[in-house]
């Protein structure tokens, strides 16, 4: 459906040249480090954005120095992004999203999660709402937007407390894959976050999103990676070769 390609964090030039032809795709270790790419593909639209992210976990928790990070990121933002920067957020890669309405990325952000507790730690409610399943008023807003697909890999797992281990659950990938999440003329682009220690390890992550890339591109994503331009996170696919 779409060609994705790495995205660069710290070249406005190399991402504008891949949004005219393609959209970016970045893919990170930690969850947090996504914020990084919410914030230059921002800045290079220059247009209100949405947020689509699929979790195992919320992720909606605040920063304790929110201001004090809020003052490196914006500093480091003004001439070239400092990826470096992003690793001042909390190490649990729970508050990224909150940072990111705090600094004005998202006008609404719709959290697909599998986290079904009662707990209610949002404390940006006017602009994120959570759901357990994709809603058709969400995809209906998607459909008329700019937005951003976040996908954390450990959503489509699930953890055994008694083996303190976790299984791929087949069903919630098979679901996700029939849900209609890409209008090509609004996406902005695409994170995903690894996150190998709540999927079983990298080999499990990686082999879902082979799945995924196989249904949401038409070309491999990080055939390119080798030019310089783009060549950003290589290690992550040297796991896979």
């Amino acid at each position: 459906m779409l060609y994705g390609t790495l995205s660069n964090y710290d070249s406005l030039d190399a991402i504008k040249d891949v949004m005219e032809i393609s959209k970016p795709v970045s893919m990170v270790f930690d969850h947090r480090l996504v914020l990084a790419s919410w914030i230059l593909w921002k800045d290079i639209k220059n247009k209100p954005l949405n947020l689509l992210t699929f979790d195992a976990h919320r992720d909606l928790c605040s920063e304790n120095d929110t201001i004090q990070i809020m003052e490196h990121i914006e500093k480091t933002t003004k001439e070239k992004l400092d990826l470096r920067v992003f690793e001042l957020l909390d190490v649990n890669n729970d508050t990224h999203i909150n940072m990111a309405c705090e600094l004005g990325v998202f006008d609404s952000v719709f959290v697909i999660s599998n986290d079904f507790s009662d707990d209610d730690y949002c404390v940006n409610k006017s602009r994120i709402k959570v759901f357990k399943e994709l809603d058709d008023c969400i995809v209906d807003i998607l459909s008329k937007s700019f937005y951003i697909l976040d996908i954390d890999l450990d959503y489509f797992f699930d953890k055994d407390d008694c083996t303190n281990s976790f299984q791929f659950n087949e069903l919630r990938l098979k679901s996700f894959l029939e849900k209609k999440t890409i209008f090509p003329n609004n996406l902005v682009g695409i994170t995903i976050a690894i996150e190998p220690r709540y999927c079983g390890g990298i080999v499990n992550a990686i082999n879902v999103y082979e799945k995924i890339e196989k249904k949401l591109f038409s070309a491999p994503v990080f055939r390119d990676y080798y030019q310089e331009d783009i060549a950003v996170l290589s290690e992550v696919l040297a796991i896979n070769r």
